[in-house]
């Protein structure tokens, strides 16, 4: 784990919510607030991206850290850009990633972010271009720190023929484990530390939802296999599981789905999305808790017996 892995909080924060867009109603006050009481309770890293509300999630995480900057650590992306009518394309360009910075720092009210990745892969753009012009970012001070989100081995090794890749985002939890097969052990041997989206899956594994969902027809979280059909009633008994286990040791559903994510160390932090600063206090447990290797092995016990 490098020097400044080391530094971040277990659980960050994820904004993609607060942008406005497919999270249901958000109100820009409370997201402030959230934000800023996140600070307050030590978790030190904040993650964005232009998409995520198209430029409005950063504005209003610039805005939150006004007078903090130097309590946090801000995570922004590039390579997906928009028209005017809101289609969103991924193009990795160095024309694209030189105006991006220059737009997201302008957002973000701030003069250089601390990790700056690649927000997804694309085959249209060489890596040597797209990684050079990151090298030139990060020689500027405008980044501090260089990495990709979603990336595959075999990106990942080519990307490092440019540039060495500081840290990789991508998802996992424990509905979504395809980074065990290839990934995480690759990232493992290079030495390059993970930060992990979606380690709750998105709400669920908090055991908030009841059996009938209120989710809007747009709402992102219709997408996931765990919600959908007959595997829902599934996924409510694996999290009825989870609350028992979690009973014997004075543990939430959210404290077992979190240690589990960070169960293997190349894995520096848990990325949790928050709208109300009352899900802060259940990331904030999360961080805090003592999760036993044996309270791990029943709750993998306990997904096996319902999803095999």
């Amino acid at each position: 784990m490098t020097e400044f892995s080391s530094g971040v909080s277990s659980c960050s924060l994820g904004t993609w919510a607060i942008g406005g867009k497919g999270w249901g109603r958000v109100d820009d006050n409370d997201s402030i607030d959230t934000i800023r009481y996140a600070v307050e309770h030590g978790i030190n890293m904040i993650d964005t991206a232009p998409v995520y509300g198209l430029g409005h999630s950063e504005e209003v995480v610039g805005r939150a850290v006004k007078g903090i900057r130097d309590k946090v650590l801000l995570v922004t992306k590039c390579g997906l850009i928009w028209d005017d009518s809101g289609n969103v394309v991924t193009n990795n360009s160095r024309k694209v990633l030189l105006k991006e910075i220059e737009d997201s720092l302008r957002r973000l009210d701030t003069e250089y972010v601390d990790l700056y990745l690649i927000h997804w892969p694309e085959d249209r753009t060489p890596f040597e271009e797209t990684f050079s012009t990151l090298a030139e970012i990060r020689q500027s001070g405008k980044a501090r720190h260089i990495g990709v989100c979603n990336f595959s081995p075999r990106q990942l090794e080519e990307a490092g023929k440019t540039l060495e890749i500081e840290f990789l985002q991508s998802l996992y939890n424990m509905f979504e484990r395809d980074i065990e097969k290839e990934v995480l052990p690759c990232c493992r041997e290079k030495g390059i530390p993970m930060m992990v989206y979606t380690p709750i899956a998105q709400g669920l594994l908090t055991g908030k939802y009841g059996e009938v969902l209120n989710f809007s027809d747009d709402d992102v979280r219709l997408k996931k296999w765990y919600f959908q059909g007959e595997n829902y009633p599934k996924s409510l008994r694996f999290v009825e599981k989870l609350k028992t286990i979690g009973m014997e040791s004075g543990l939430t559903t959210m404290d077992i789905a979190i240690a589990w994510t960070l169960k293997d160390k190349t894995v520096a932090t848990a990325l949790c999305g928050a709208k109300k600063r009352e899900q802060i206090d259940g990331i904030v447990s999360a961080m805090n808790a003592k999760v036993s290797a044996e309270t791990l092995i029943q709750a993998e016990e306990a997904y096996r017996q319902i999803f095999g």
